[in-house]
């Protein structure tokens, strides 16, 4: 038998990088090292009968363990689609815990560590790290997961790869374990409440823009623009009294929603979930959509824009008695409001409530925005000769052209038309629903859905920035997974700092976040002790979502159980 080797063959090995030792290889040692080689060919000499084995090195074992090696590139020519890849990096000796000892007590208090834990096995620690990493990064690429787990504490006694993460996404989370979560968390949900809670079931408000190579929703979706581009739809549903999100729904998008709205319904009357309202956003729904959930018995409550055909008279009589009006001012939520019981649609002769909002701050901020981006569109066009197709349609909105006969670009002006829409309704907004509620309530429960949405938005981005990808269907819906549970420990904080925010007016859920991050802990010697004694605000922020000194003394000495 003869072995080659390549003499010249310049072998890095990736001392960052952990991987198992694959099967069939073989162990040579050299100066007190112990090198894994694969067998990557084999040719029989017939004349000799012998046997030629051509060998490259694919690793260096660690520490004399026979199970695990530091890879070379030649490892990830010849196992491409290797998966259990761990980053072997050293923490940060000084790591952030505040946020993560927030989302370790609420997902016990919930039930959620036992759900996740049943469910998804061995997987569920990887599934609280990137739900972790999205709440405090608040993007939803995870390019710079490896960066921000180094300096924060995950439960994981290692830093995954940015490969490892996205075979995770690709390969772990099936479509079943999403469903069987979904149905456990809402069960769950039940459990929580005594009664059975109102439900706030919000239709429509996300789509996704994406490429998605196959998806189980291939044969029902829609071009968008014609450019190859798929468009999917996001509802969900929320618990109205704390917004925890119960369960979301995906569906392609189509001309009509009718069936999508039965069907989301339908799913709330499986999980025997009787009292609901559905949330319809201001871009999605049509008055066909609000007479068929009218004839259903179903509650709702629709955003409107101001300019909408149906209710623009409405809006235009009673905007100057509203704008700046002190007996219409509601102190708790700056906003001017009113309400009203009218007939508003065509179709039928029945009165809804109109709730009559404005928005001063708003109106400014769309002003201020609608005059930048005119002059960012101007600049962008400096050089654009022609009036082509794809220049009018982009940025019609916003500006108007002058051409000649030859399409050539004469003059750019801002957009009147759109002037005149923000300077009529900039800052107004209504919500038209068949219930009789107080101002407060109704944009309190509208605003229910702002934290979710938020996230989702966040993941929209991500899509939107990498559309031209080619996710595959297992990508897609573990982003989308991995959010929702997100969303469920933000909604809970948001919830339990209620106190918080009535205490600091100017704060927000991010201000909590914040201040979560700068709870640290440092690496003295041979293990981790706390850094700095909270502040007066993290003390507070503790104390409402249930963590004290025990608390904290515990999940520290598990944290240097688990990584030191």
């Amino acid at each position: 038998m003869k072995v080659y080797h390549n003499k010249n063959e310049v072998i890095m090995f990736k001392k960052d990088l952990l991987v198992a030792v694959p099967k069939n290889t073989i162990l040579l040692k050299k100066n007190n090292n112990s090198y894994v080689y694969l067998n990557v060919s084999i040719k029989e000499i017939r004349k000799n009968k012998s046997i030629i084995y051509d060998r490259k090195c694919i690793g260096k074992l660690v520490n004399k363990d026979l199970n695990l090696m530091n890879p070379n590139d030649n490892f990830f020519i010849y196992f491409p689609n290797q998966t259990n890849i761990v980053n072997n990096k050293i923490f940060s000796s000084s790591l952030s815990i505040g946020l993560a000892m927030a989302f370790e007590k609420i997902v016990n208090d919930l039930g959620l560590d036992i759900i996740l834990r049943e469910i998804f096995e061995d997987k569920f620690n990887l599934i609280k790290a990137i739900s972790l990493y999205y709440l405090d990064s608040q993007q939803m690429s995870l390019e710079l997961f490896e960066k921000w787990a180094y300096h924060n504490y995950t439960n994981l006694n290692s830093i995954p790869s940015n490969s490892t993460i996205f075979n995770f996404l690709s390969n772990s989370i099936t479509e079943d374990e999403i469903l069987a979560f979904q149905n456990a968390w809402a069960l769950q949900v039940k459990y929580l409440f005594d009664e059975s809670p109102e439900l706030l079931l919000s239709l429509d408000s996300i789509n996704l823009n994406t490429f998605i190579k196959e998806n189980r929703f291939i044969k029902h979706l829609e071009l968008q623009d014609n450019n190859n581009l798929f468009e999917i739809n996001l509802s969900y549903a929320l618990e109205n009294q704390t917004g925890l999100p119960i369960f979301y729904e995906l569906f392609p998008n189509a001309k009509t929603n009718q069936n999508y709205y039965q069907n989301v319904i339908n799913r709330c009357d499986a999980y025997r979930f009787n009292n609901i309202c559905l949330l319809l956003d201001k871009a999605d729904f049509c008055s066909n959509d609000l007479n068929f959930l009218d004839q259903m018995d179903k509650k709702f409550i629709a955003m409107v824009k101001g300019y909408n055909k149906d209710i623009k008279n409405l809006v235009l009589n009673n905007k100057e008695l509203i704008i700046d009006n002190v007996d219409y001012l509601l102190d708790d939520f700056t906003l001017y409001g009113m309400k009203l019981h009218q007939k508003i649609f065509d179709y039928s002769s029945k009165d809804y409530y109109v709730y009559l909002f404005y928005n001063d701050k708003q109106r400014a901020i769309q002003k201020e925005s609608f005059s930048k981006l005119c002059s960012i569109f101007k600049k962008q066009l400096e050089r654009q000769t022609y009036l082509t197709n794809d220049v009018f349609k982009n940025y019609r909105k916003y500006l108007n052209f002058e051409a000649n006969d030859k399409n050539q670009i004469m003059s750019i002006q801002n957009n009147k038309d759109t002037v005149k829409e923000i300077i009529e309704y900039g800052g107004l907004f209504s919500l038209v629903s068949n219930q009789n509620y107080d101002l407060e309530k109704v944009i309190s429960i509208y605003q229910k859905k702002d934290i979710i949405n938020k996230l989702f938005k966040g993941l929209k981005y991500d899509f939107d920035l990498n559309k031209n990808n080619n996710y595959n269907q297992n990508v897609l819906e573990s982003k989308i997974f991995l959010t929702f549970i997100t969303a469920i420990v933000k909604s809970y904080i948001n919830y339990k700092c209620f106190e918080f925010f009535n205490n600091h007016p100017l704060a927000t859920i991010d201000t909590i976040m914040t201040e979560l991050s700068k709870v640290e802990v440092l690496k003295m010697e041979d293990k981790y002790l706390w850094k700095y004694p909270l502040t007066e605000q993290q003390k507070e922020i503790f104390t409402l979502i249930g963590i004290d000194d025990k608390f904290i003394t515990d999940f520290i000495i598990e944290l240097n159980k688990t990584i030191i």
